[in-house]
């Protein structure tokens, strides 16, 4: 895989939502939460803005070794579907073109785009970059501008932190924790509530995946907002640079050595009751597994698609299992509650699908025939990934 294709299409941690939420009549939010809301209402209702964004990251671990990045992005929107999102790093950049006349991302340091026929609607989009050590700030910003309600829902408790200093125009800080997130919202005071800064503290999440981390720390902070600005009719249309070549979305990655091999025989208990024993599947259906963790960003994009893709083709003997590793029932009860998805989950807590399959790197998707032999594997997210896998379960259920 090529690094900089890896960049919007992986991401280390998951910003996943909060409790399990009962079915009762909701209560009347907090005063906390109505301060959160009442900018999310103001910037999701205008029908134009721009913004600046630094961001930042900061991870350390026990052995004493830190890592930090910084990017610089521009994010542009207009309407309900139209942005332009560009982030500048050390080498080149990354720019989104998103509007109802294409859908685009640009990658300059292979000076190279991908059409993006399966990026989904703007808010999706938008969760495709930066990636990496960024994704779950991404999401959760991309979820606070399109006035997403799984966003509120997500949080456990909201605090108002007292502000460090007696100015009377500093912006309001409101604390948030869910999920194993804790994320902290400044938010500019008056008749314009911007967002100024939002920081996530995901030590707790990470350490589900990475126990020897001390430090997991993302700082987004916004400038110059204007909610006037002046695009013009091509500013979201994306024009192709002189020498610029699609992207091959596998990115030239080698096939996988399990591909064309019987598939390894695994028995694994199910979220619930029930047991997934693969080799009942033989002769009688094709298998899909789907690896993932919660802690594991790309796989919250991942795992819906597979399973509705699966969905479709289950009159035609298609069945999806999400095989979760080495991650106990409760953190994947909240998961499924926290996101509305619904699907088979299998258990792997000892990781031994994980190594019989080598997935090393999730998610891993699995496409097993009625052979019992390995047909297909899909590794990350592509964008192409709902096109490839429809044309597989095509293919095999013919």
């Amino acid at each position: 895989m090529r690094a900089h294709w890896s960049v919007f299409t992986f991401a280390l941690f998951l910003f996943a939502c909060g409790a399990v939420h009962s079915q009762e009549a909701p209560s009347p939010p907090s005063p906390e939460k109505a301060l959160l809301q009442g900018s999310i209402d103001f910037l999701s209702g205008l029908p134009a803005f721009s913004t600046e964004i630094q961001m930042n990251f900061e991870l350390a671990d026990k052995a004493g070794r830190t890592r930090d990045g910084s990017m610089k992005g521009k994010l542009d929107f207009s309407g309900t579907d139209k942005v332009r999102f560009r982030v500048d790093m050390e080498d080149g950049y990354m720019e989104l073109f998103f509007s109802p006349a294409g859908k685009f991302l640009y990658i300059s340091q292979e000076n190279q785009y991908v059409v993006g026929k399966n990026f989904g609607n703007r808010q999706r989009a938008l969760t495709l970059m930066p990636g990496r050590e960024f994704g779950p700030a991404q999401i959760m910003l991309t979820d606070f501008l399109h006035n997403d309600p799984s966003l509120m829902k997500s949080m456990e408790t909201a605090t108002l932190v007292k502000a460090e200093t007696e100015d009377a125009e500093a912006p309001e800080r409101v604390q948030t924790s869910g999920g194993g997130v804790t994320a902290d919202f400044w938010l500019r005071r008056g008749a314009e509530p911007f967002l100024e800064k939002l920081q996530l503290d995901l030590l707790k999440m990470a350490n589900e995946g990475n126990p020897e981390l001390t430090k997991v720390l993302v700082t987004y902070t916004f400038s110059n907002w204007n909610t006037s600005p002046e695009f013009g009719p091509e500013h979201f249309a994306f024009t192709k640079p002189d020498g610029a070549t699609e992207l091959d979305p596998t990115g030239g990655r080698p096939e996988d050595p399990l591909k064309g091999k019987p598939a390894p025989p695994i028995t694994l208990s199910l979220l619930g009751e029930g047991t997934l024993d693969l080799t009942a599947h033989v002769g009688k259906n094709v298998v899909i597994l789907d690896f993932w963790a919660s802690w594991c960003g790309p796989c919250r994009q991942g795992l819906p698609i597979a399973s509705s893709v699966a969905k479709e083709f289950e009159d035609k003997g298609v069945v999806f299992y999400a095989v979760n590793i080495g991650e106990n029932a409760e953190v994947a009860k909240a998961f499924l509650a926290q996101t509305g998805l619904d699907f088979p989950v299998a258990l792997d807590l000892n990781r031994e699908a994980q190594q019989k399959y080598q997935a090393n790197s999730i998610p891993k998707t699995v496409i097993i025939g009625k052979d019992g032999v390995v047909h297909t594997v899909h590794l990350g997210v592509s964008p192409t990934f709902r096109m490839d896998l429809t044309a597989t379960l095509q293919e095999l259920t013919q």
